[in-house]
Order: C-alpha cells, then structure tokens, then sequence
C-alpha cells in the first residue's frame, strides 16, 4: 500500500518476543508536517489495539507485511484528513502529555459558571486513580463525595466552567497555547452567552486561574472535559501564556 506523500518513511522494531508480538511501525513526526491522530508522541504508529488481537506465529513475514499495511492506512487517513474527526473522539489521548490529571463529578450539561476546585490527600482513602485535585459544581458537593470514599479536602480554589458547542483540534504534544490562542478557541467553539461570562469571569480572577471546558463527541457520543491554566507572568515573559496543563477523565452521558 502506497503512502501519501513521496519520500515518507517508517521503521520497524521487531520485540523480544515476536512474533508472538506485534511489530512496532514508527513515522518521523516531523516529516509529517502536522499531527495526526492514531500516532503517538514517539512517532509510534498504532496499528491494532492492544487486546483481542490474533498473531499467526508461523508466519512472520506475513506478520510484518500486516503491520507495515495497517500503518500505511493509518498514516494515509491522517495525510487525506480522513481520520481528523477521531482527534476529537481520542480527544484526551492527544492533550498534553504533561497533563495533571483531574476528577469532576461538575455537570457537564450546565451553563459556564463557576466551579470548585479542591485538593485532595493523594493516597488517602479510596480516591479513583489517586488523583490530587477534583472539580465540582459546590465544595459541599466535594466534600459529600470526598467523605464517602473516606479522603480529605486540604486545599479550596475555584475554576471556571465554559461549555463548547463544536470541538476543535487539540494541541501537538507539549505545545503550549497563548492566551490570544486560548480566547480564539473559546470565541470560535463556545456560545456568545458563554463567552460573555467567561470575560468577565477573567476580570475579576487573580492567576494563577484554571478553566475547565467540554467538547461533545462526535455523533453525541457524550462529552470530554479539559482545562487550561492562565499562570502569572514571568518578569522577563513578553506575554501571559495559557498552558494546557490540566487534564480531565472523560464523560459519557448517553
């Protein structure tokens, strides 16, 4: 199968244990121009899940010549734009790796408001994935389902909810958005009503100041939920920067 675009290459790394193992294909992110979705920061290629998945053993050529098929289809998607609706799907997949990840029990379905942010004793009790901080619509709220799962509030904040009414391309790994990037998403992707309370919201907010927002999923498939963090100027930074460096679990309301 041809790839896209002359003069693309990939390699091959045969594991320890093939061919009892999948192959693994990696492009050279750089040549590709831009990102794609179904490849990994290292170039990694994926190119079947990681379960569920039978190998022939007594064929290893035939195993190789699948993977690097599988891979030319990924990569031949990606560069047609035909796999572009599934950055937005793996939306989370794709959000800065440095990302701190997040518990929410807010309502997805709200208006923009104000939330609140809480930090969590990381390891005490039986707090999901031992998350450090969590948002929710009130700190009773937080405190009510903290409590039933026996950890402790010690630290209060708050952050600001702004539903998307369309999703958009999220960033390329470790790419940091300006705050000039940050209001031309949530002009472009959230409502005038939306957007109006969430300027105002940013005049009366101190930094370092954290905002939590929803992208649906393609063919109402529920919502995700990440942040962005406006974080105080530097002395010597031209410009405030909004990093995104918070991540949320994924929810899905049917």
């Amino acid at each position: 199968m041809l790839i896209t675009g002359s003069g693309l290459q990939v390699r091959v790394k045969l594991p320890q244990d093939f061919p009892t193992s999948l192959p693994e294909v990696f492009a050279n992110r750089e040549e590709l121009g831009r990102q794609l979705a179904h490849i990994e920061k290292s170039g990694k290629i994926c190119i079947a899940p990681s379960t569920g998945f039978l190998l022939d053993t007594t064929n290893p050529v035939g195993i190789v010549t699948e993977a690097l098929e599988r891979a030319a289809k990924v990569l031949n998607e990606g560069l047609t734009g035909r796999s572009e609706p599934d950055l937005q799907t793996e939306f989370l997949a794709y959000w800065n790796a440095g990302a701190e990840g997040l518990l929410s029990i807010c309502d997805v379905n709200g208006g923009p408001r104000r939330l609140a942010l809480v930090g969590l004793t990381l390891g005490e009790g039986m707090i999901p994935s031992r998350r450090a901080s969590l948002v929710a619509d009130t700190v009773d709220q937080a405190e009510r389902w903290i409590g039933k799962l026996h950890g402790r509030i010690v630290a209060k904040a708050s952050a600001y909810f702004v539903p998307f009414v369309s999703g958009f391309r999220p960033p390329d790994f470790e790419e940091q958005i300006s705050t000039a990037q940050a209001r031309a998403l949530i002009r472009d992707h959230a409502s005038s009503e939306a957007r109006d309370a969430f300027e105002a919201w940013l005049k009366t907010t101190s930094l370092p100041a954290t905002v939590i927002f929803s992208l649906p999923l393609q063919q109402g498939d529920g919502k995700t939920l990440a942040g962005l963090r406006f974080e105080p100027l530097e002395p010597d930074q031209p410009k405030r920067k909004l990093e995104t460096d918070l991540g949320l679990a994924k929810h899905r309301h049917p």
